[in-house]
């Protein structure tokens, strides 16, 4: 089979530049969907920004399955074109597809059915749970879209495209970005109007994708009758997916759960802390670009039982991850007001949002080494080890802090107020970094080259 992209067989570090290039330019696309979000949402009030703020953490919660089998996607699809199988690669798409349907329609049906109940038991009431609602209801309902795109992502990614992924994300958001003023301000309709505006972009772009991978010649295509029910690669695909969606879902759990320790410092705290988490999730994006890179070498080249070339591609995407995260957080420092108030006016807004950003920021370069380590288990198929690095981010060291510094301010022992969140925002992103570390120089150690035998007698 022909190689892709040189992924195989060229030089890693043109192919780790070439491939992460659109990869970071389509997650800051894919990012800008909220940021549009709260742009426009922040012209109508900070009620409705921290609406939306509450909100995402819920909506990242269910978009974190879709995320689950992209990586499963990508995982099995990337190692069968390097095994050169063209017929398992089209099956394994069949199946992708499937899943993501019967589960997108099931989780946007129950989602909107059950959306005030879920809001009334995370305790929020009056304008804040009526705009979230309001939100939320409209934001479920893109969850087949959402799921359908992202499978597109995983296939046209595995192939070592990932210029076509970008494309779709730039229609999307522009779409988006065209409807939020006219459905909020021009029909009037607020927060609802932003969901709308979000809602109509993104099945715009599932019927982009689905065109792609039905009538064109771009890569690996989507075949109808791959499009029923092999029960041995759904398991092999759940298999990998339910750690990675576990891992997704843990993490917008953790958020929801901050979410509301934030709320009690007040609505100015919870928006800033909304407001700093999007900034900071634009400088995240070369990072996790890097590590859908790594999960595709890995994969490909685990297909083709080359052990050498992943351990080269890992050490070149931390060095590429970790450079330009240090750039990254810098630059944040520099800017600090003037990206804090393109969201806000609110001048109470505007400090919390900078203090916050202030300190976390510098996390950015933690973030890059435990998200390439993430990248060389999703690539193996070993998303456990993804699972486990997340666990003991949110719910082994920030989590049990934020409640611990809670409830000492609560008793007058020590009183940090908001800053009980950023300090174990800080803390755990640190320790992570060196955690992932740990995990991967004992997985190489101990269980790495076993591993491969067991690949290499398949």
């Amino acid at each position: 089979m022909k190689k892709i992209n040189g992924i195989l067989d060229g030089n890693l570090t043109k192919v780790i530049v070439k491939m992460t290039i659109p990869i970071v330019l389509g997650n800051m696309i894919q990012t800008l969907y909220n940021l549009t979000d709260t742009f426009f949402v922040s012209k109508i009030g900070g009620t409705q920004v921290a609406a939306v703020t509450f909100i995402w953490p819920i909506v990242f919660l269910i978009i974190s399955i879709g995320q689950g089998m992209s990586v499963a996607g990508v995982s099995i699809i990337s190692k069968s074109i390097g095994e050169g199988k063209k017929e398992e690669v089209k099956e394994n798409i069949g199946q992708l597809f499937v899943i993501a349907t019967i589960l997108g329609i099931a989780i946007a049906i129950l989602g909107f059915l059950f959306t005030d109940t879920i809001l009334t038991s995370l305790g929020i009431d009056g304008e804040l749970y009526e705009e979230s609602s309001k939100y939320m209801k409209i934001m479920l309902l893109a969850t087949p879209a959402t799921f359908i795109t992202l499978c597109q992502g995983a296939v046209r990614r595995s192939e070592g495209n990932t210029f076509r992924p970008m494309i779709v994300n730039l229609v999307s958001i522009s779409a988006n970005v065209i409807l939020n003023p006219i459905f909020i301000f021009y029909l009037n309709m607020g927060i609802t109007g932003a969901a709308i505006a979000t809602l109509i972009a993104r099945y715009g772009a599932m019927m982009f994708c689905l065109w792609e991978l039905t009538l064109t010649n771009i890569g690996y295509k989507l075949y109808l009758d791959k499009l029923r029910f092999n029960k041995k690669k759904i398991k092999e695909i759940l298999r990998i997916a339910l750690p990675a969606t576990t891992s997704q879902a843990m993490t917008s759990i953790g958020f929801i759960l901050l979410s509301i320790y934030v709320k009690n410092y007040g609505y100015a705290v919870l928006a800033a802390y909304g407001i700093g988490n999007r900034i900071h999730s634009v400088f995240f994006q070369v990072a996790q670009g890097v590590r859908n890179t790594l999960a595709v070498i890995v994969g490909q080249n685990l297909g083709n039982n080359n052990k050498e070339r992943i351990l080269e591609a890992f050490k070149k995407s931390m060095v590429l991850a970790v450079g330009t995260s240090i750039l990254g957080a810098i630059i944040i420092q520099l800017f600090l007001k003037q990206f804090v108030t393109i969201f806000a006016k609110d001048p109470e807004v505007i400090l919390n949002a900078m203090n916050y950003m202030r300190l976390v920021s510098w996390t950015v370069i933690a973030w890059a080494v435990f998200q390439v380590v993430i990248g060389f288990f999703q690539g193996l198929g070993d998303t456990k080890k993804a699972l486990n690095i997340n666990i003991f981010r949110l719910w082994a060291i920030r989590i049990p802090l934020v409640i611990v510094l809670y409830y000492l301010g609560i008793y007058n022992i020590i009183d940090y107020k908001e800053y009980s969140v950023w300090y174990s925002m800080f803390y755990s992103n640190v320790f992570t970094g060196l955690y992932s570390i740990y995990i991967y120089k004992t997985y190489l150690k101990n269980r790495f080259n076993y591993y491969f035998i067991l690949v290499k007698t398949q």
